[in-house]
C-alpha cells in the first residue's frame, strides 16, 4: 500500500491527478472539451486511462450543419432555377440574331447567327478569278472566321445582358463555352 493522507484511512491514489476530485463540475480533474469536439464510443472512461482509449471527433455544432455558409438553399436554388430559365430564353433569342462579316474589301460577307452557325455566304463575282481560286478561298475562311467570331462575342454580350446581376463579380461566360 501507498502512503496515507494525513496517516489515516485507505492510501490516495498515486497518479497525475493525485488530490485532484474526480467528478465533473467546479475542480474537476477533466478539462472541458472543445465545443466543436465531441467524445465518440468510450465518453465515461476514467481521467487517468490512456488517451489511446479515448476517442473524439470534431464536429462543428448542429447550427453550423444545419445551415452552411448561412445561406438560405431554398434561396439559392429558386436563383439557379431563374438564372437557367434566363440563359435558355437567351439562347432561344440568340439562334435568330446574326452578324455578317465581310473579307477582302466587301467581296465576301458571311452571315453567322448566335449559336454560331454559318446561314450565308455571299462572293462578288468580281471575286471569282478562275486563275486565281486561292485568293477566294483564303477571302472565304477570313470571312467565316470573323463572323464565328463576331457571333461569340454577340452571344457572351446578350446573355451577359440577360443574367443581369446574377453572375459573380468577375466570372467570364467563356469560360463556360458560351
Amino acid at each position: 500500500m501507498g502512503p496515507s493522507r494525513c496517516g489515516s484511512g485507505p492510501a490516495a491514489p498515486l497518479g497525475p491527478h493525485r488530490g485532484r476530485r474526480l467528478r465533473s463540475g467546479i475542480g474537476s480533474a477533466r478539462r472541458p472539451l472543445h465545443p466543436f469536439v465531441q467524445t465518440r464510443g468510450h465518453s465515461r472512461l476514467p481521467v487517468n486511462d490512456p488517451p489511446s482509449l479515448r476517442v473524439f471527433e470534431l464536429r462543428p455544432p448542429p447550427s453550423v450543419m444545419a445551415n452552411p455558409g448561412g445561406m438560405n438553399m431554398q434561396d439559392m436554388f429558386g436563383k439557379m432555377m431563374e438564372m437557367q430559365e434566363k440563359m435558355n430564353a437567351a439562347q432561344d433569342e440568340l439562334a435568330d440574331k446574326t452578324v455578317t462579316a465581310e473579307a477582302g474589301g466587301g467581296m465576301v460577307k458571311v452571315t453567322a447567327n448566335g449559336a454560331q452557325e454559318i446561314t450565308g455566304i455571299e462572293i462578288d463575282p468580281e471575286a471569282v478569278d478562275p486563275d486565281d481560286l486561292e485568293l477566294l478561298e483564303d477571302l472565304v475562311i477570313a470571312g467565316v472566321n470573323k463572323a464565328l467570331e463576331d457571333a461569340s462575342d454577340m452571344a457572351q454580350e446578350e446573355m451577359k445582358d440577360s443574367m443581369g446581376g446574377m453572375l459573380p463579380q468577375g466570372m467570364d461566360l467563356s469560360q463556360l463555352g458560351l
